[in-house]
């Protein structure tokens, strides 16, 4: 096919009246096609499950008897799949609910379905609902995923799903094994506009509902069209499938025309539409539309609907958004080099895609929002399928490379089962593209809530001194001292500079790497406040650990999910990745070695959390000096949601000075630093840390002892009777199983030796936490502890 026989409209500079054409697309009604629906309407409401049959053996060439699929059938669907088709319907099934029940209770930030596929959106719920599945030559079992997950969150009383047969009378498997996957019972064997009438007034076998969802061909448009003049609730007028792409001088024509082309096989009269601010990228996108149309072997549909596609230059960005609002188009792919810049300017869209990284197939099947979306310009007024069903919904997706990593393969083995090669040639494009590049990974400052990125700080007078001999006259501060020598009457540096760059020293880190807080509970306490929305989003806790994690994200009303450490306390990968993949985790809380356990978490598995799990991880290191590993600060650079908590309070003998640090991703600190109280660490506890920082020397003696110490009390309190057993440890403290844990607990405490009950913890049960102290003090624990064993020390 050369150009100058290619059916593609291709418009420079289009007039208004061109435009026009353009965007009036509701063409006039088929009074023929009205006419037969009419007559099958009538006949259904009339005649019931007779006509169904009738209709049935006319239009599919089969009369399966009961149309009601049973029990049996639905639960052995998934034997006629393959196991990675199996996969790839679960992992599109998790992000699909994980995207809704975010969503579900009113306007949502933006969520991660899976590392690097950010989504967000705003939504509805209903009683009784029919959902209309097509079959045939592309059983769309998405759909059926698409419209079922949404009715069950919002509590429908009853889901009735209508899919015509084939022609031996059968649903496909695929379509049923999804029914069953999320408890829909009633799936019929009907199709066309029958099944809406079906749905619509009810007969023998399919009960009436309320309203009526899902996508079909014109006979099945008309028949909701029709049903909704007669009182019975309709999703939106679904017509052909349709794509506009905006695209620059950035966008690569390659992924934009095999983007126009996998909208062109959904069926007869899909649009395609390409809006061009560079002229040459018109003939480059032509091109290789013609070039894959050649070389690919794409379905009669597409070389059928070259004819619905349209190619056009503008001369500006806003005659561009003038356009594409005025189209409403059911998807919008923003092929632009800052896609985000264009996203308050998008008013009448169905589902929009930014980026490069964001083929709109994956809307199609696995990012998570919803494919079935209003056409033929209805997005000016009406809503994808959301859990909120009555309002005006945009849905959005963003990909990082990362993220189309994660997910291509599964749409891709979801577009092949449904026979659909070009939405999944779309995606292969690109994964074979950044498999030629570097790896990509999530950025975590985007899971950041999205009011305190955009939260306009709080200036102090003292960030803006720079000089010692100002005469400050700014902070409305007493002039002079109460006590002399001292200028307690002085705010400190906000932000702790040459404090900051000190720290920041110890680890190679630049000073923007770092930001220290009043204790460690304070950093804690940032972080959630910075990445959860109250009510929405969760943390995620590894217990027996720190309780402060929990107590910080409660207070704050954040949800709380705990993954427990396995037998010996080491961590459960397993468990902690199912956690976050099915719940809106953004923060994963780790300590190391762990509070009160001891032990060194393996560093494989917490890198294994990094990199898997598309939330942040924040390893409390508060205790790595006591050990012989050299903690993770040195890593962040690999993992941006990486981020290190360390202390002062333990290893530098400095808790009564109330310092701790966090090592991280820069931009995140930069956020965090935002909803920091201003002086959250004085004057004279900043001094004092200095102070402190320069006994580097007397700290190694001190811990060398200390953790020889450790060792040693260990081995004799290992050989006590009333011990039962004493964990290995890499802190500066003894988890300590006792035989009588209560009796132990109580002589101590009537001997003034205090030790830290931590029996009623996850896994440590009849367990004392015992802090290592200086040696005359370990020998009169163990001499106490030896009356209770009846020996000597």
């Amino acid at each position: 096919m050369n150009r100058e026989l290619s059916p593609i409209t291709v418009l420079m500079d289009p007039s208004e009246s061109e435009i026009h054409s353009l965007t009036e697309r509701r063409g006039a009604r088929d009074p023929r096609l009205e006419e037969t629906v009419e007559q099958i309407m009538a006949a259904v409401r009339k005649s019931g499950d007779e006509a169904l049959g009738e209709f049935t053996r006319r239009f599919d060439g089969c009369l399966p008897r009961p149309f009601l699929v049973d029990a049996r059938t639905i639960h052995d669907a998934g034997k006629a799949l393959t196991p990675e088709l199996k996969g790839a319907i679960e992992t599109a099934r998790r992000s699909i609910r994980k995207f809704h029940a975010y969503n579900q209770a009113g306007e949502g930030d933006r969520i991660q379905t899976l590392p690097g596929v950010e989504c967000f959106q705003k939504r509805v719920p209903i009683d009784r609902v029919g959902l209309y599945i097509p079959g045939g030559t592309h059983p769309l079992f998405s759909s059926l995923l698409m419209l079922g997950i949404p009715a069950t969150l919002a509590g429908c009383r009853d889901v009735v799903v209508c899919t015509p047969p084939d022609s031996s009378g059968a649903v496909h498997p695929a379509v049923l094994y999804c029914a069953g996957l999320l408890g829909i019972e009633w799936v019929f064997r009907v199709g066309g506009a029958q099944a809406v009438a079906a749905m619509a007034y009810g007969t023998e076998s399919v009960p009436a509902v309320d309203k009526i969802f899902g996508p079909g061909n014109d006979f099945v448009t008309e028949a909701k069209m029709q049903a909704l003049r007669d009182g019975v609730a309709v999703d939106m007028p679904a017509g052909p499938s349709e794509l506009m792409v905006l695209a620059d001088g950035e966008a690569r024509p390659g992924f934009v025309a095999a983007d126009l082309l996998s909208q062109l096989e959904h069926g007869r009269n899909s649009r395609a539409v390409l809006i061009s601010l560079d002229r040459e990228k018109v003939d480059a996108v032509h091109g290789e539309i013609l070039g894959m149309v050649q070389s690919v072997d794409v379905n009669d549909f597409v070389r059928e609907n070259l004819g619905h596609t349209t190619l056009m230059y503008v001369d500006s960005e806003e005659r561009a958004l003038r356009i594409l609002n005025e189209y409403a188009p059911e998807h919008l792919s923003l092929a632009v080099s800052d896609p985000e810049r264009w996203v308050e300017g998008v008013r009448n869209a169905g589902s929009v895609f930014l980026g490069a990284c964001a083929p709109e197939a994956v809307g199609d099947y696995a990012s998570g929002t919803n494919h079935t979306l209003p056409t033929g310009g209805y997005a000016k007024s009406y809503s994808g399928i959301t859990v909120d069903s009555f309002r005006k919904t945009i849905s959005f997706q963003r990909l990082s490379p990362r993220g189309l990593r994660e997910v291509a393969r599964t749409v891709e083995l979801m577009a092949e089962a449904e026979n659909l090669p070009m939405h999944a040639r779309s995606v292969a494009l690109r994964r074979r593209s950044l498999d030629e590049e570097t790896p990509g990974s999530m950025m975590a400052v985007d899971l950041l809530a999205r009011h305190v990125r955009n939260l306009e700080p709080y200036s102090c007078a003292r960030a803006q001194v720079t000089r010692k001999d100002d005469i400050l006259l700014d902070a409305n501060e007493l002039p002079v001292s109460l006590v002399r020598g001292e200028a307690f009457n002085r705010y400190p540096d906000p932000l702790q500079k040459g404090l900051t760059a000190r720290v920041a020293a110890m680890e190679s880190r630049k000073p923007e790497e770092v930001l220290l807080g009043n204790g460690s509970d304070e950093l804690i306490d940032l972080l959630v406040r910075g990445f959860c929305l109250p009510g929405k989003d969760k943390i995620l806790v590894t217990p027996p650990t720190y309780g402060m994690y929990a107590v910080c994200a409660r207070g704050l009303g954040v949800g709380v999910l705990e993954a427990p450490l396995k037998t010996g306390f080491s961590l459960d990968v397993e468990a902690v990745l199912r956690l976050v993949s099915e719940e809106c985790v953004k923060l994963i809380f780790l300590t190391s070695p762990n509070n009160p356990t001891g032990n060194l978490l393996e560093t494989r598995d917490i890198l294994d959390v990094a990199r898997s799990s598309g939330a942040v991880v924040v390893v409390d290191e508060a205790y790595i000096d006591f050990s012989r590993d050299p903690g993770l600060a040195a890593r962040i650079g690999e993992f941006p949601n990486l981020f290190v908590l360390r202390t002062f309070s333990k290893s530098w003998g400095a808790a009564g000075i109330r310092v701790g640090v966090l090592y991280g991703d820069a931009g995140v600190l930069e956020v965090l630093r935002k909803i920091k109280a201003p002086y959250n660490i004085s004057g004279p506890n900043q001094a004092a840390l200095e102070r402190v920082l320069d006994q580097r020397s007397e700290r190694t003696r001190v811990i060398t002892q200390l953790v020889a110490e450790r060792d040693l009390l260990a081995r004799n309190l290992d050989g006590l009777d009333c011990v039962a057993r004493v964990y290995p440890s890499q802190a500066n403290f003894l988890l300590v199983e006792f035989k009588n844990c209560l009796e132990v607990f109580a002589h101590l405490s009537r001997c003034g030796l205090r030790v830290r009950d931590r029996s009623d913890l996850p896994g440590c049960a009849g367990c004392l936490r015992i802090s290592v102290g200086m040696p005359e003090q370990n020998r009169r624990l163990l001499e106490r502890l030896a009356e209770i064993s009846g020996g000597e020390i």
